[in-house]
């Protein structure tokens, strides 16, 4: 797949497969944006600190950019959406790679009131989606639909 200069979002692109995806990405040529929580979490690396310049090393690419997401927060969905807008007036790969798996018995919830696991997995990125829907559909001609890529597991 020809990715030069396409424009691409990775959510959950801090760590694991999420970082692999939008490294990928940058390697092939895709402005890439690392769409994660700001500020440090527990056991993971600060992603605007420490996350981008590494990813700049391993790529060769000056052209990722950190924005803060939680998708469990409709709010920070929005937030981000609008703010991307603003920035990019096309979307080429969008990639809901952020979630969380459920521990203990107890329901958590958002500080919205949502429970914690369906915000993250399912409710805030379908909403990501819906939100982008516009400039994804600027990129690829109205013609949405699903593309493969060829990229290598390591």
């Amino acid at each position: 797949m020809f990715t030069l200069g396409k424009v691409a979002i990775v959510t959950g692109s801090n760590t694991g497969m999420g970082y692999e995806t939008a490294l990928e990405l940058a390697r092939r040529g895709c402005r890439v944006y690392l769409a994660c929580r700001s500020g440090p979490v527990p056991g993971e690396p600060d992603p605007d600190a420490e996350t981008v310049p590494r990813m700049k090393r391993e790529s060769g690419s000056e052209e990722v950019r950190f924005r803060p997401l939680d998708v469990s927060l409709t709010a920070s969905v929005e937030a981000f959406a609008e703010r991307f807008q603003e920035e990019e007036d096309r979307l080429d790969v969008l990639v809901n790679n952020a979630g969380m798996v459920g521990r203990g018995s107890h329901r958590r919830e958002t500080e919205e009131g949502l429970e914690l696991v369906t915000a993250t997995n399912y409710i805030g990125p379908f909403l990501l989606t819906k939100l982008l829907l516009a400039p994804l559909r600027r990129a690829n001609g109205n013609d949405l639909q699903k593309e493969e890529f060829d990229v290598p597991v390591y």
